[in-house]
């Protein structure tokens, strides 16, 4: 006995054999055979193998150039499910269309989404259903019309796209659509359809783009005719002219162009400068937006990328008599012990009063205030209580080496040679060399000045003596002045006698 079959070769193991198939078949005793090994499918189909055989597997493009099928009887059971894969924009289409008599099958796009109607024999009405799932986007999508109920023989029909239910003809009902096998039966595809075509089989019977009259399945459709069948999925070469800009990268969608943006950039064509902070990232801060990027810059109290971080101001708080910290927004809270109370837990609680339990030092002046009493203090000295002289010389008030030394309410410097003044600024040496300059400057200016003085001091005396002789006549004046004038020619005016 021979078990192993369609040539293979026997070998026998501990109580069992096995067999070694040829390259063509497979299973326990090399049974079944497996077509797709021998890579029959021409022009890069993809080969898929079947139980009774294989199918040749293609994408084509159609530009409204219809194909026709028939089945020549072949079909062993009546269709009950059409699976189309399909890439397109064309909003409203037909995909597939089958007729024979008043029997009627057909699907197609209506405003992107699937419609599909059938009426057979034994219906009265048409089905018609459709679907709300956008196809014709220029992607890729997979649709499949079946039978909801398998075992019924009226059953709703549902559309899935994708593999997502997408309409049912619920409540309306009908059976299998049987007439395709019925000879002078009309399939034909792409009848008013532009885009791309993959797989297409009704009832799991697949319908070929490339006729192969070799595969062994009863069940097959056949070309009719020998139409021009344009293979592959191709669209207009719309990244060609490169479109998109900011070194954006251009998707071919089929017909149209898509640009994927680099970080930073939006619109069509990626023209537009992202506004990064059209989203309100930052949470407790104001967003300054970069190209490809934003910045936050944080209220107080807040910090991180996002200003999303509430700063711990107890890190370096000031409550002081074993006071608690408590963390607020930009701020902190001092929880005092019972006894002491203030912002910062630094006064004794109940509060202490003037007299009582507070008296000034050096002639400080005590008040009683909200949180208790307070020392303001003379000039010189400071504490809670005044209690302390204030050391002027701590700010090292005295320039170029001075020694300081503290006194009451002030500070002296002893300068070093050189230099004096109250903090020792004032260079001797070169205070020195600008005496002459000053001893002819002062003198000179003292000079001038006494000249302007007289000066101004005779012009006012002229201009006053003269409004007073304008305005009236005067004989006596006239005369006098006449003779003064003829005198004046004869004897010079002594020198006292012309100023006046």
């Amino acid at each position: 006995m021979r078990p192993c079959q369609n040539g293979g070769e026997c070998t026998t193991t501990f109580n069992d054999f096995t067999c070694s198939c040829l390259e063509d078949f497979i299973g326990k005793i090399c049974e079944t055979r497996v077509w797709c090994v021998s890579d029959p499918c021409l022009n890069g189909g993809h080969c898929m193998d079947l139980p009774d055989g294989y199918e040749c597997v293609y994408n084509a493009t159609f530009e409204n150039n219809p194909v026709q099928y028939s089945a020549g009887g072949s079909l062993a059971e009546p269709v009950s499910n059409i699976y189309i894969e399909l890439r397109t924009r064309s909003e409203n289409a037909v995909l597939l269309r089958a007729s024979w008599g008043s029997d009627l099958l057909m699907v197609g796009l209506l405003d992107s989404s699937v419609q599909v109607e059938i009426h057979t024999g034994n219906s009265i009405e048409t089905l018609i259903f459709k679907g709300v799932r956008r196809v014709a986007d220029g992607s890729w999508h997979r649709v499949n019309i079946s039978r909801a109920e398998k075992i019924h023989k009226s059953s709703p029909w549902v559309i899935t796209v994708d593999g997502i239910t997408d309409a049912s003809s619920e409540p309306d009902r009908t059976g299998s659509v049987h007439f395709l096998n019925e000879k002078g039966a009309v399939l034909a595809i792409a009848e008013s359809f532009t885009g791309c075509l993959g797989a297409v089989r009704l009832g799991q019977v697949h319908l070929p783009f490339v006729d192969d009259y070799k595969s062994p399945q009863l069940s097959q459709f056949h070309i009719v005719g020998k139409p021009k069948i344009h293979l592959g999925c191709t669209s207009a070469p719309v990244c060609d002219s490169d479109p998109c800009l900011n070194g954006a990268t251009c998707e071919d969608l089929f017909d149209k162009y898509g640009c994927v943006c680099d970080s930073g950039w939006e619109g069509e064509q990626c023209e537009v400068d992202t506004d990064d902070c059209a989203s309100q990232p930052c949470v407790y801060g104001t967003c300054k937006d970069y190209l490809a990027g934003f910045e936050c810059r944080c209220h107080p109290g807040y910090a991180g990328t996002l200003c999303d971080e509430d700063l711990d101001e107890c890190e370096q708080h000031a409550c002081e008599h074993g006071g608690t910290c408590e963390d607020g927004p930009n701020m902190y809270t001092c929880v005092c012990p019972k006894e002491y109370s203030g912002p910062h837990c630094q006064w004794e609680y109940p509060p202490i009063q003037c007299g009582q339990d507070v008296h000034c030092a050096n002639d400080g002046v005590c008040k009683d205030g909200l949180w208790g009493a307070n020392c303001t203090c003379m000039p010189g000295f400071t504490g809670s209580r005044c209690e302390m002289e204030i050391n002027e010389c701590e700010s090292n008030p005295c320039r170029n080496g001075g020694s300081c030394l503290d006194r009451f309410n002030m500070f002296v410097c002893e300068c070093p040679p050189g230099y004096s003044g109250p903090i020792c600024d004032t260079n001797k040496q070169a205070h020195k060399q600008g005496i002459p300059w000053l001893v002819v400057a002062i003198p000179l200016l003292c000079f001038c000045v006494l000249i302007l003085i007289i000066a101004m001091t005779v012009m006012v005396l002229m201009a006053k003596k003269k409004r007073q002789s304008e305005g009236a006549y005067s004989p006596s004046s006239q005369e006098l002045a006449g003779a003064r004038l003829e005198m004046d020619s004869m004897l010079k005016v002594p020198p006292e006698e012309r100023l006046i």
